[in-house]
């Protein structure tokens, strides 16, 4: 083979290579960030808006539903209760504002500094279906309510498995009886069975009367 061969030959390989590459470029999502999952205990900055653009925070995963609020392109420590809504070929998450839950396109969320530091303490919501019920704990206490009734006890602070991030209880009291909420880092995500919302952690509720109750968590605050 020529001189001249052996270049024509790596020009001609160089741009096969270049031509098989570019389907896998173009097949590459614009929006990363929908393929993540996210994470209740640590914090997320607004990524990919411009400087002169705002971040819109909408009461429902749906580009056309009513805005809530706005972020601005520099907004950062942005709470994610750890729900997640996939919408046509978009992945929506709540995020936890002072005007309440609202849901944000994904794609424009990022990690907030060294994606390693995680909280361990923060409101948490916890529901189950068949029976309906519904627990909310902050502040130690712990408002538990169904259809028919509520009830409050006293509540622990999260106490996290040694060696683990991924599983912590909190103990309940009413008086000198005693229960406990058991919470496990779903995965998959927990389903409510009831809509299309993946919540980020399965719960298991024992009353301090010794009720037994299961269903699905988020961070609220």
């Amino acid at each position: 083979m020529t001189i001249a061969d052996t270049k024509r030959h790596c020009l001609f390989t160089g741009v096969m290579a270049a031509t098989l590459a570019l389907p896998l470029l173009l097949s590459t999502p614009a929006h990363a960030g929908q393929d993540r999952q996210p994470v209740p205990e640590q914090r997320y900055v607004v990524t990919n808006v411009a400087s002169s653009d705002v971040l819109n925070i909408r009461t429902q995963p749906d580009a056309t539903a009513e805005i809530l609020t706005s972020l601005p392109p520099d907004a950062k420590d942005i709470i994610v209760a750890g729900t997640s809504h996939e919408s046509g070929s978009q992945t929506w998450w709540q995020v936890v504002t002072p005007k309440g839950t609202g849901w944000v396109n994904a794609s424009y969320l990022a990690p907030s500094g060294d994606n390693t530091t995680r909280e361990t303490a923060f409101p948490l919501r916890c529901s189950g279906t068949e029976p309906f019920w519904g627990v909310n704990i902050a502040d130690g206490k712990a408002s538990f309510s169904t259809p028919e009734s509520s009830e409050a006890f006293t509540a622990s602070p999260m106490e996290w498995a040694r060696g683990s991030l991924r599983h912590f209880i909190v103990r309940l009291k009413m008086g000198e009886a005693s229960g406990q909420l058991t919470v496990l880092r779903a995965s998959p995500a927990c389903s409510d069975g009831m809509s299309d919302t993946a919540f980020p952690y399965e719960g298991v509720l024992v009353k301090p009367d010794g009720t037994v109750l299961s269903g699905c968590c988020q961070r609220a605050g």
